[in-house]
């Protein structure tokens, strides 16, 4: 797992981070504390409540620094997070401090984290910050937790974070690509050490003490003017299709339906922060006004992303707002770069650009890693296509969770991010589109959820032959099911349903020039993101490969296979199980992560094959086949084909003596083999031919009821993905709801454990993760 901790000494991160103004330079700073009363205490409430006692003076007088106030928190969480996540202590502006013992996570301009002292509650101690020990692992985590809040609740570019462990301290800075962290150093013995740190922070400026000033607290006015904005309208439109819609004038307001209302209105939440964001476009500024996040990518060392139903002050309607930090590789284009190429290109059914771009903040513990001249590099053997025993990881929510595979193909010398970089680039970006949509998951009947796939088809086969761009992204929680108002010939109008695809940032050339891309002919990232649950066999099985046309096809296949899993009827008993061990299980490798038993022995048999042995059939109510399965019973033999045919020759050995009927079998297996063809191999490379099978079902008469409670809500649904730079990402879930439950440890998979057995052996692993939130968001950062 990569290390993304970088050491400094106390002068480096003064001069590097904390630098004096020039106004400033002259000034003396204030006299040292005397914190020689802090010797001998034990606990960390006596250290904390004495030490915030000497930092903040005598009711206020003779204050370290003037304008500035810890506060305590220690006891008590914010009442609006279902976390209840606490932090020991924070430095806030005199005046915003809080007075009722709970944090203002917003608010903070320093998290101070206390220990009671001893090397075990210092997980800096020793090797370079690498927490070896499951004491050390827990106190980074916590550490790790109360950052990671931070980020999440306001708007932020980085956080410092003053480690008072005993009479030692340290001062660390994070940001979303790592963290900084210094000497530990003795406060009592060199008091003025900390003084000059704490009076260096108080001269910065907002951005440099780590705030978003692109982003603010809304005025009184736009707080009455979202208000309004979220009361229910008679005008408001129905998402159902074949809603009839009144026809609009060209200066009428533009539609807004229901739905969009109501999520802007339950993002004005009285416990969180209304904020107006500021962008520029190139038809000036705009501003947007917003709320609570729809999701927010949980995790710390992570792209961080957040979606908002917003309002455009600018063109006066709902809009979404994506947030987040983006990989600054040379030659990686920024989304709303690669949606402008779509939409030049006519590409049917993405998202519709607003504006977007970078906002002017990169990571910075990029700059001081110390990178490693891969010259010797030796490129991996490629793994076999289906190897065996794996193990899992599982979680309630995969739209978007991201496992990253490392490539390890010879670094380009002319690229600087093309060595093996401990940590990743990432620059603030937000793109602002018009459509506010429903996950895919709100679909609505099993024909509904078959033509928003569908649509989203038609939308990677146009951005492939008219753009030449393959999406590499293929997920539950890219494909998203809008609602828009259809004109008739007549003039009359109705609502009709599709499916767009959105998220284009790992969208990739499908033919490169040769001649233009001269020198540039190695990867543009040095490690490859993807949706894992999603990613086909292929892919993760041969990381080294580009992804081709035939690879996201296959993730449309596992999305159906997803969706009809958790909310149609099959004869699955056990779907929280059967998810994990099909979408989530993997083989370690060394560093790198391969395709898990499930996924793979489906798409080696041609069949999917439940833990009783029964072959997964989806069902009526009646207990006839549904349709949905003669779609995964026509495309699956195709992906089978696929792998078969290009499947390398095991080597032949002679058979052993008394055993001709493993000799029959193995003939029987080339035989099948032999039988599949050429062209049902390819089928699954053309879109049209899959599009063909999905429009003929379609034509069908459907059932409008076959639709049912979510069936993965169960045991296994609080046991998440293991996140950020060591091998997952993204999007906690990059789709998931406020406050979910953070990354866990891994279950085991890898044995010869079956039925009952096994399944208790989650569940206990399960319910022993739910609670390492904090152990498991301290692994992400080591």
């Amino acid at each position: 797992m990569r290390n993304t901790i970088i050491h400094k000494t106390v002068n480096q991160l003064q001069t590097d981070h904390l630098p004096l103004p020039t106004h400033s330079r002259r000034a003396k700073p204030p006299a040292a504390k005397n914190f020689s009363a802090l010797r001998g205490l034990k606990t960390e409430k006596a250290i904390s409540s004495k030490f915030t006692e000497i930092v903040n003076g005598k009711n206020g007088a003779g204050s370290l620094f003037p304008g500035f106030k810890v506060a305590l928190s220690e006891n008590r969480s914010d009442p609006g997070d279902k976390q209840r996540p606490k932090v020991d202590g924070a430095l806030y502006v005199e005046g915003e401090a809080p007075t009722d013992g709970r944090p203002l996570w917003e608010k903070m301009r320093m998290l101070i984290d206390f220990k009671r002292g001893g090397q075990k509650n210092d997980p800096y101690d020793g090797n370079m910050g690498a927490a070896s020990t499951d004491d050390l692992q827990k106190v980074l985590g916590q550490i790790a937790d109360c950052t990671a809040n931070t980020f999440e609740h306001g708007h932020r570019v980085a956080i410092y974070l003053l480690l008072i462990n005993g009479t030692k301290a340290r001062m660390t800075l994070w940001d979303r690509s790592g963290s900084i962290y210094t000497d530990a150093f003795d406060y009592v013995k060199q008091p003025e050490i900390l003084r000059d740190l704490l009076w260096r922070f108080s001269l910065l400026d907002t951005r440099q003490q780590g705030l978003d000033p692109t982003v603010a607290a809304v005025s009184p006015e736009e707080h009455e003017l979202m208000d309004a904005l979220a009361a229910e309208s008679p005008s408001d439109l129905s998402d159902e299709e074949g809603t009839e819609v009144p026809p609009r004038a060209p200066d009428d307001p533009p539609y807004v339906f229901a739905y969009v209302r109501k999520m802007f209105g339950d993002s004005l939440n009285p416990n969180w922060v209304r904020w107006k964001t500021c962008m520029e476009s190139r038809d000036g500024r705009r501003e947007f006004l917003a709320g609570m996040p729809q999701f927010i990518m949980s995790g710390l060392v992570c792209r961080g992303t957040r979606g908002y139903v917003a309002y455009d002050c600018n063109d006066k309607r709902f809009v979404w707002l994506k947030d987040t930090w983006r990989p600054d590789y040379p030659r990686v284009q920024p989304e709303g770069d690669v949606m402008e190429i779509l939409a030049a290109a006519g590409v049917r059914n993405i998202p519709t650009l607003v504006c977007h771009g970078d906002t002017g903040h990169a990571t910075q513990t990029p700059l001081y890693a110390k990178c490693t001249r891969a010259n010797n590099l030796q490129k991996r053997q490629h793994a076999d296509p289906l190897p065996n025993n794996a193990k899992s990881f599982a979680s309630d929510s995969v739209a978007g969770i991201k496992r990253r595979r490392m490539e390890m193909a010879p670094p380009n010398l002319d690229d600087p991010f093309s060595e093996e970089l401990k940590i990743r680039p990432l620059t603030h970006y937000r793109l602002v589109v018009e459509e506010v949509c429903h996950p895919l998951q709100d679909f609505t009947c099993g024909r509904d959820l078959v033509t928003v796939v569908r649509d989203a088809l038609i939308v990677h086969e146009d951005a492939a032959n008219k753009a030449d761009l393959l999406h590499r992204d293929v997920s539950i929680g890219n494909i998203l099911i809008y609602p828009r108002v259809v004109t008739r010939e007549d003039g009359t109008c109705y609502v009709s349903r599709c499916g767009l695809l959105s998220d284009w940032e790992l969208a990739k050339k499908i033919h490169v020039d040769s001649h233009a891309n001269a020198g540039q002919s190695g990867p543009r990232r040095p490690e490859r993101t993807g949706t894992w649950q999603f990613i086909s066999v292929f892919s993760l099985n041969h990381p080294l490969e580009p992804m081709t046309i035939a690879d996201d096809i296959e993730s449309f296949f596992y999305i159906l296979l997803y969706c009809g899993l958790r909310y149609m009827r099959h004869n699955c008993d056990n779907v929280p199980f059967f998810l994990t061990s099909f979408f989530d299980s993997y083989i370690p490798k060394g560093e790198t992560l391969y395709c898990g038993g499930t996924k793979r022995e489906a798409i080696r048999l041609g069949k999917i094959i439940l833990e009783d042995e029964e072959e997964l059939v989806f069902v009526n109510k009646d207990d006839s086949y549904h349709l949905l399965d003669c779609i995964i019973s026509d495309i699956l033999p195709w992906i089978h084909a696929r792998y078969v045919r290009s499947a390398r020759p095991s080597k032949v050995r002679p058979p052993r003596p008394g055993r001709s009927g493993a000799s029959r079998k193995k003939a029987s297996n080339t035989s099948q083999q032999e039988s599949l063809t050429e062209e049902d191999a390819q089928k699954v490379s053309r879109h049209a031919d899959v599009i063909e099978v999905l429009n003929d079902t379609l034509t069908e008469v459907w059932p409008t009821d076959d639709k049912v409670r979510d069936q993965a809500v169960g045991p296994l649904s609080s046991v998440a993905v293991p996140a950020s730079n060591g091998g997952v990402e993204e999007r906690p879930a990059k789709r998931r709801a406020i406050n979910p439950v953070e990354p866990a440890a891994e279950a085991d998979n890898t044995q010869q454990r079956k039925g009952r057995g096994l399944v208790r052996e989650l569940l206990n692993r399960a319910r022993r993760s739910g609670r390492r939130r904090g152990a498991a968001l301290a692994k992400q950062v080591v």
